[in-house]
């Protein structure tokens, strides 16, 4: 296949944190307006593209559903903000998020193929943790957004491969949980 492949994971909670990413465990310095974190049932109306959660595309067309049940699992999600798990803090991140895609157009006769790799690797990875996978027909590069969930909607820290990594080198310090957390995602 031409040119470059990308593969981008995320976690998400119920709540977006309003700390700065590494300053969170420091001074606890607080976002400026407007660059607060997404929630899980934000990314999810991204996805769907409802009205006003996807400025970034010009003509927003409905996502093309490969696995799962996109509309399901957003209404999941908004049940979990109405009456969630037992003791679950709002900032436990209960969803990963991802996406896949290649420089070609989303109706190339090669994205057919590429598309049937990605559903068979992201298989292989999460089984039945994967729940949804869509293709977003509307950019201009194939996009096959991806949504994994923890049973009971727990944490998905544990089946992010950069967080595992990262926790499993604790005991290195703050550079080596760095350095574990890039190898992992360059592997991923």
């Amino acid at each position: 296949m031409p040119g470059f492949q990308f593969a981008r994971i995320e976690t998400y909670a119920r709540s977006a944190s309003k700390l700065r990413g590494s300053r969170r465990a420091g001074s606890g310095e607080k976002r400026g307006k407007g660059t607060g974190g997404w929630t899980a049932r934000q990314v999810l109306a991204e996805a769907l593209r409802e009205t006003g959660a996807c400025p970034h595309v010009e003509k927003p067309e409905p996502p093309e559903v490969l696995l799962g049940d996109l509309v399901e699992l957003a209404r999941q999600v908004d049940e979990l903000e109405r009456d969630p798990p037992q003791g679950q803090r709002r900032d436990t991140p209960i969803l990963m998020a991802g996406v896949l895609s290649a420089p070609l157009p989303p109706f190339d006769e090669r994205c057919i193929e590429l598309r049937i790799d990605a559903m068979n690797w992201l298989k292989s990875k999460w089984g039945d943790r994967l729940k949804v996978v869509v293709a977003h027909n509307d950019e201009s590069h194939d996009h096959l957004p991806f949504y994994v969930t923890a049973p009971s909607w727990g944490s998905v820290k544990g089946l992010h491969p950069g967080l595992h990594a990262r926790k499993a080198a604790a005991a290195e310090g703050g550079k080596g949980q760095k350095a574990a957390f890039t190898a992992a995602l360059q592997g991923f």
